[in-house]
């Protein structure tokens, strides 16, 4: 049972809160659904991914591109008004945007992971200026473009992606 002392001396607090989640940041003109992010590329991701690259950026750190896994987005944005609320319950774990600098050997080998996590939480969502094919019945990605141009084993990449995969969550070692 509701202890009611407790709840009464809490609500200020909770109404603070709510204040700040309540503020509206942006609006949807259409849905931006989380159903396929651990089947394929979706526009949630690409608003997650996007908005990484750009944060990473921002701070002056270099990113070539970004990468989530899908099983990170965890619910849709509605269309409508987007509140601050709305990103702690689409991102509702702790992460935080980190980058790695990794050879483009290593990137690829990421890249190459990408077959055994679709239908999985590793499932990547990535930014604008990355594609890729994957080919699930053979197991392979090809076509991999990072900014319009094939990986260069040798060429260092600088990754804006959050502090779960950096630490090896999912499988990405």
């Amino acid at each position: 049972k509701e202890d009611a002392a407790l709840a009464a001396l809490l609500r200020p607090y909770v109404d603070k809160v709510d204040a700040v989640l309540n503020d509206v940041i942006g609006t949807a003109t259409a849905p931006f659904l989380n159903d396929d992010t651990r089947k394929k590329e979706t526009a949630i991701g690409d608003i997650v991914a996007d908005s990484m690259l750009w944060y990473a950026n921002s701070q002056n750190l270099g990113a070539d591109f970004a990468f989530q896994n899908g099983g990170g987005i965890r619910t849709s944005i509605g269309d409508g008004e987007i509140q601050k609320r709305t990103i702690y319950e689409v991102l509702p774990f702790d992460n935080s945007v980190m980058t790695a600098t990794l050879k483009g050997s290593d990137v690829q080998a990421i890249f190459d992971y990408i077959p055994e996590t679709v239908g999985h939480g590793a499932n990547p969502q990535v930014s604008e200026g990355v594609s890729f094919t994957i080919d699930t019945a053979a197991g392979t990605v090809s076509d991999v473009l990072i900014n319009g141009a094939p990986i260069d084993p040798d060429k260092e990449y600088v990754i804006a992606t959050n502090s779960y995969l950096v630490s090896g969550g999912d499988g990405y070692k």
